[in-house]
């Protein structure tokens, strides 16, 4: 026989469930905006009705159950789509932030066509082909100096924008690593304050989304990947609870000893780029650095590696900790941080990659690349600087000056400085002084130049001896197609009026290709996460709808326990009272 206020009970279960459908209904209808946030729905079952198995089984048939009973408070969302998001945006980070370095690289380089390089190397020739015309001419020799000195003070310039982007990319690995520190502290401090909130008995939704929210942001900086590991603790309801590790950079499930492991629970690991005094804690193979380093006194750059120390989600220090990962540990102390894509990847790339190939090595790691970063276009730079300095003073070295004075026709003059290797790169360039003391010094001619050779005053039918052999040597050097080769290089560059158009042309096809592949990834990255919003977002049009069937299900209930009190007034205070 059923209970006399069983009704009552099946009734008030109705309602308090709708009361907190409405309450959660309230909570997705706040939070639509809040990013990162995922909506939320209870899980509800009907309870059977009591009764025993076997023998003593209930005889009745047709038994009403218990009502309704919410079983969890779920988060709606998608983990395999979590999962694609992040490994997508780390890709599509990492293209944005090499498409945004090599657009300002395009710029150092598209200036006016008079401040250009190819400008200003087209009026260096120009004034080599008028030396050739008028050699003894000193406008002309004033020219042919003052056009040679611009072309080494934009080549400069060249190199002083290209270095300073250079180190902008070196800063800008140091403060994202310093993010991503502080993104695995609060994921610790997560991972630990979820956990104790679950061993009561409640599910922390909003807690997980934030973490959630965290594991976005990370995955943007550096190529992450993570997994939930059972801590062998139960909370009230039986479940056993698990708690996330995180690891930074490739990972494999086969080799775990390649495995950089980041996070741990509620300990984590720093990456480092200085030491406790602010000093870079290694230097790193750099083509800039280590060829102009010791020339310019460049400050060193700043290799990413692991700390050595691990730290709770308090930030404090730990000597002893217990891994949740059997078998695993830590990333090596100090060891280097292997990266293979994201927003810091694109930075280590963009400052060391020369294009060398196998004589390069990116950020510290130890992954070997052919990549193109801005010591490549540095690079291109110092093998035209190299180029013009060797090839322009091997057949300068050659003529005879003008005499001046006292001053006899020598030979034997370099046009640009080349006692030492300073002066065949482009941040260093620059005239011998013996053209900067007298444009007479400039070398025209194949034979020695003599002042009125006849010793007639009134001559002036041949003032000078000489030609302009040498002149039309430089310039037919300087218009050659394949003027320009190094075989220590291994690099045909081709010639000097060619080499700023193809120059421009590589560096074109670099923004171009870096530029595609990040607008593939972002709408790739764009269309995973719009799947994503459509299973996590608030839809406030289906809250509004969710928000009258869980008003009419609660007055529905509430109508029923008006019967049921009615129903029960009837027995109570009216049964048994037949006539009065």
């Amino acid at each position: 026989m059923r209970s006399t206020f069983f009704g009552l009970d099946i009734a008030a279960k109705g309602l308090f469930v709708s009361q907190r459908q409405l309450d959660v209904m309230g909570h997705n209808v706040a939070n639509a905006n809040t990013e990162g946030y995922s909506r939320q729905r209870y899980i509800l079952s009907n309870v059977p009705p009591p009764g025993i198995l076997g023998q003593f089984a209930l005889i009745s048939k047709g038994a009403v159950g218990h009502g309704v009973e919410t079983l969890s408070l779920d988060q709606i969302r998608d983990r395999f789509l979590d999962r694609q998001y992040r490994q997508e945006a780390a890709k599509a980070s990492y293209w944005d932030s090499r498409a945004s370095a090599l657009y300002y690289v395009e710029d150092v380089f598209n200036g006016t066509p008079e401040t250009r390089l190819d400008g200003i190397m087209a009026a260096f020739f120009n004034s080599v082909q008028e030396l050739s015309k008028n050699p003894t001419d000193q406008a002309v020799r004033t020219t042919v100096a003052k056009s040679s000195e611009q072309l080494t003070m934009v080549m400069h310039e060249y190199f002083g924008q290209l270095k300073d982007l250079m180190y902008n990319q070196d800063l800008m690995i140091v403060e994202q690593s310093k993010i991503i520190n502080q993104y695995s502290q609060q994921i610790a401090a997560l991972n630990d304050t979820i956990l104790r909130f679950e061993q009561g008995g409640q599910v922390a939704n909003d807690l997980r989304d934030h973490r959630n929210l965290l594991l976005d942001k990370l995955s943007a900086l550096a190529d992450i990947s993570y997994r939930e590991i059972p801590t062998g603790k139960y909370g009230i309801n039986g479940n056993e609870l698990a708690t996330l590790v995180v690891y930074i950079g490739p990972y494999s499930q086969y080799n775990t000893d390649e495995n950089q492991l980041l996070i741990d629970h509620k300990h984590f690991i720093k990456l480092e780029t200085e030491d406790e005094y602010g000093h870079p804690l290694d230097d790193v193979y750099n083509y800039v650095t280590d060829t102009y380093g010791d020339i310019l006194d460049l400050p060193p750059l700043h290799s990413l590696r692991f700390g050595e120390v691990i730290y709770d989600f308090n930030g404090k220090e730990v000597d002893d900790y217990k891994l949740s990962v059997p078998g695993e540990d830590f990333a090596e102390f100090n060891s280097e941080v292997i990266l293979t894509t994201g927003e810091i990847r694109a930075y280590l790339d963009m400052r060391d990659g020369d294009g060398i190939g196998e004589d390069s090595l990116f950020g510290g790691s130890s992954v070997w690349s052919e990549g193109i970063g801005i010591p490549y276009y540095i690079r291109q730079l110092d093998l035209l600087a190299k180029a013009l300095v060797t090839e322009f003073n091997s057949i300068h070295r050659e003529g005879w000056t003008m005499p001046v004075g006292d001053e006899s026709s020598a030979n034997d003059i370099p046009f640009f400085f080349d006692d030492d290797a300073d002066g065949f790169l482009a941040g260093c360039i620059r005239l011998s002084d013996d053209i900067k003391a007298s444009v007479f010094n400039i070398a025209a001619s194949d034979v020695t130049v003599e002042k009125n050779p006849s010793g007639d005053p009134e001559d002036s039918g041949h003032f000078y001896t000489g030609n302009n052999a040498i002149a039309l040597r430089l310039l037919s050097m300087l218009k050659d197609s394949n003027s320009i080769s190094s075989s220590e290089d291994q690099y045909n560059i081709g010639s000097f009026e060619g080499f700023f158009k193809n120059f421009i042309s590589e560096l074109a096809a670099e923004v171009n290709n870096a530029n595609q592949m990040y607008q593939s990834e972002a709408v790739l990255a764009d269309s995973i996460h719009a799947q994503r919003l459509s299973v996590m977002n608030v839809s406030l049009d289906e809250e509004m709808t969710d928000m009258i069937r869980f008003q009419h299900a609660y007055n529905a209930a509430a109508r029923t326990i008006t019967t049921m009190d009615e129903m029960l007034d009837v027995m109570i205070n009216r049964m048994g009272r037949v006539g009065l």
